[in-house]
């Protein structure tokens, strides 16, 4: 982690940047990401994470990113959890509601488990250089540290079907997109999609970085379905 850190410091300083990794979300929270609806799971107060931590970028004083990562740990398979216990406690019961060979997936999640998101970029700097950095760059870093210091098992993350429409979340470097899952927190509620980072795609992502810089970030193709390697993670 210390090189990877050195190395993203670097990549960031050539746009005038750099960033902090904390320990929790306290620091996420205190952000103003200008009305960008954050994940409850991503806040000290509501999440039913056991460990979280949070990435920022700074650049000329002002907070201009963020990233989030919790770590659950379920007793049995994250369905389970996601059925009994949910992601967060901003509400009454759980609100994430999966379906589909998306639920098989959870089914076939043991161990520990990281939900990686929280990606934000703020509004005037998207398009940019440092924009198309910070989106395959910050879930790398999170997920990286996932994996390395918490021993997560599996990575994950669910992207709102608006987003994946745009192209934007191919640039998330997920192994598999596969659509399936529903956040009844907003009204009307978010259709998702789940991805799957695989703990050996996060470490040689992050042993090619600091190898070979930012360029290795670049998406090469289109990720396949889920539907077609759920059986992998058992």
């Amino acid at each position: 982690m210390g090189d990877l850190i050195a190395e993203g410091q670097r990549a960031l300083a050539r746009h005038g940047a750099e960033m902090t990794i904390h320990g929790d979300f306290a620091a996420f929270a205190n952000v103003d990401r200008d009305t960008a609806i954050a994940f409850p799971g991503y806040f000290n107060e509501t999440t039913n994470a056991d460990r979280g931590m949070c990435v920022l970028i700074h650049k000329d004083g002002e907070t201009i990113g963020t990233y989030a990562c919790g770590l659950y740990l379920p007793v049995d398979t994250m369905a389970e959890y996601i059925d009994e216990i949910g992601l967060h406690n901003a509400c009454a019961k759980p609100d994430i509601e999966i379906f589909g060979t998306v639920r098989e997936w959870f089914e076939a999640m043991e161990g520990p488990s990281a939900f990686s998101g929280g990606i934000w970029v703020r509004p005037d700097l998207r398009g940019t250089d440092l924009s198309r950095l910070l989106v395959p760059f910050l879930p790398m870093i999170g997920r990286s540290f996932a994996v390395d210091v918490w021993d997560a098992k599996h990575v994950f993350f669910m992207v709102p079907e608006i987003i994946m429409k745009k192209g934007i979340a191919e640039r998330y470097r997920p192994l598999f997109l596969e659509p399936g899952a529903t956040w009844h927190y907003t009204t009307p509620p978010t259709p998702l999609w789940f991805g799957y980072a695989a703990p050996v795609q996060i470490m040689k992502d992050a042993l090619d970085f600091i190898s070979k810089g930012p360029d290795v970030l670049v998406p090469t193709k289109t990720p396949q379905p889920a539907v077609q390697h759920a059986e992998l993670v058992r």
